[in-house]
C-alpha cells in the first residue's frame, strides 16, 4: 500500500497552509520538542557514567564525555558524598528542565490545534454561507 497518495498530498497540502498561518507557534513546538528530547537524554543516559565513575576503582579507566569533560570532572570532585549530591542534583534539574519543556510543548500543540480548528469552522462556516439557494434547495437537510 503506497502512502503518499494523491489524496493524502491533497491532505497534507492543505495542513501546510494552515500550519503557514502559525508559524511562530509551529516553531515553538518544534524548538519545545527538541529541547525536551536533550533533556530527556541527559536526564538518566548521562547519570549512568558519572555511577560507573563513582564505583570503579581508582585503577580502572573512567569513561569521560568528550565535550563535558571539565563539567563532568566538577562534579566528579570531592568525597562520595558530595558526588553523590552533586549527581542527584545534576539529574533533578535535568528531570524539572524536560518536564517544563515537555509542559510547554503540550500547552503550544494544544494552542495551535485549537487555532487550526477554529481556522477550519471559520472556512467551513464561510463555505456554507457563501453558498447559493439553489445549492441548498437541491439537498435534503439531512445531506447537509
Amino acid at each position: 500500500m503506497q502512502y503518499f497518495t494523491k489524496d493524502r498530498l491533497q491532505y497534507f497540502k492543505k495542513a501546510l497552509k494552515n500550519l503557514k498561518k502559525h508559524k511562530i507557534l509551529f516553531a515553538l513546538v518544534l524548538f519545545f520538542s527538541l529541547t525536551t528530547s536533550i533533556f530527556d537524554g541527559f536526564s538518566l543516559g548521562a547519570i549512568a557514567p558519572f555511577f560507573q565513575n563513582l564505583v570503579n576503582s581508582p585503577n580502572q579507566q573512567k569513561f569521560i564525555f568528550p565535550i563535558f569533560e571539565n563539567f563532568q570532572r566538577r562534579i566528579m570532585d570531592g568525597n562520595q558524598d558530595i558526588v553523590m549530591l552533586k549527581i542527584l542534583i545534576f539529574a533533578f534539574t535535568m528531570i524539572i528542565l524536560k518536564s517544563l519543556f515537555n509542559y510547554l510543548r503540550l500547552i503550544t500543540i494544544a494552542k495551535t490545534n485549537s487555532f487550526i480548528k477554529k481556522d477550519l469552522q471559520d472556512d467551513m462556516f464561510g463555505a456554507v454561507a457563501d453558498a447559493n439557494y439553489y445549492f441548498y434547495n437541491g439537498m435534503k437537510s439531512g445531506n447537509l
